[in-house]
């Protein structure tokens, strides 16, 4: 039976961009696994004598910061409570969109959610690296000083040097730019506003967060805005990079295709993220 020309497509939303290749499995695997071990493995909180704020975090600590501990605590369980909703929305709209709205299009939510995977992943080892790094004192250390009862980590100490970068700005940056990388290559919501809406929304909700964690006094304003380049940069910049751009798209077998890819790096000394080529 040959098939009626007039005939709907099976999908709606086709893949049309280079597809998540053997290098990208081996490359997420293990950035994802490293960012664990650094997470759960590396323990012990560095402290390399970083305190105090510069540039703009003096002026934005005193005009943001709130002034009581419970104002404090329920703005960091506020930045808590965004965060897992910013970061896991991608991830819920790649599977989801594509097999509710589009007759079950695996393929499309297979290559998203591996995508995302990836951007995740590597965010989650750059952030966790810059942690046991740089070694930074949070700004509530400076309240601790003057004030035992300032905050909880006060008497515990623990992850008070867990400042740059915040984490929470990252990996949120990260997801919101997932979330605008998808819906400007594909129109998952119909290609029109409501994809444009989508991209808004997430952003909103990342930036959110970024603000509470300052008001929160759990990170100085160049904390978040670091935070926020790295998320931007993965969020963003590798979706493009390794698929949705005509870059990737007219080179399937260059070294943007497939055989340029980040790895952790990590020794003694060192742990963060190195660019191998795959021959």
């Amino acid at each position: 039976m040959t098939e009626d020309p007039h005939d709907p497509p099976a999908h709606r939303l086709e893949w049309s961009y280079p597809r998540f290749r053997p290098p990208e499995y081996v490359g997420s695997a293990l950035l994802m696994g490293a960012g664990f071990w650094l997470e759960d493995g590396a323990r012990g909180d560095p402290n390399n004598g970083l305190r105090g704020g510069i540039l703009l975090d003096e002026l934005t600590r005193n005009a943001l910061v709130l002034g009581t501990p419970q104002a404090r605590n329920d703005a960091a369980h506020l930045s808590d409570i965004v965060w897992p909703i910013t970061q896991y929305y991608p991830f819920i709209d790649s599977i989801l969109t594509p097999l509710v709205t589009d007759r079950g299009n695996l393929d499309v939510a297979m290559q998203m959610t591996l995508i995302n995977w990836e951007v995740e992943g590597t965010t989650f080892l750059l952030t966790r690296a810059t942690h046991r790094i740089v070694g930074r004192t949070r700004p509530m250390g400076k309240g601790c000083e003057k004030d035992p009862a300032y905050a909880d980590v006060c008497k515990s100490h623990a992850g008070l040097t867990s400042s740059f970068l915040s984490g929470h700005a990252s990996m949120t940056f990260a997801s919101a730019g997932l979330a605008c990388s998808h819906h400007i290559a594909l129109p998952l919501y119909g290609g029109n506003a409501m994809d444009a809406l989508a991209c808004a929304l997430a952003l909103t909700g990342a930036t959110t967060v970024g603000v509470l964690r300052v008001m929160a006094d759990k990170h100085w304003w160049s904390d978040v805005i670091a935070g926020t380049a790295l998320g931007t940069a993965t969020g963003f910049g590798m979706p493009f990079l390794f698929h949705y751009s005509t870059i990737s798209m007219r080179i399937p077998n260059g070294i943007l295709g497939g055989r340029l890819h980040l790895l952790p790096l990590a020794n003694e000394t060192t742990a963060g993220a190195s660019v191998v080529a795959f021959q």
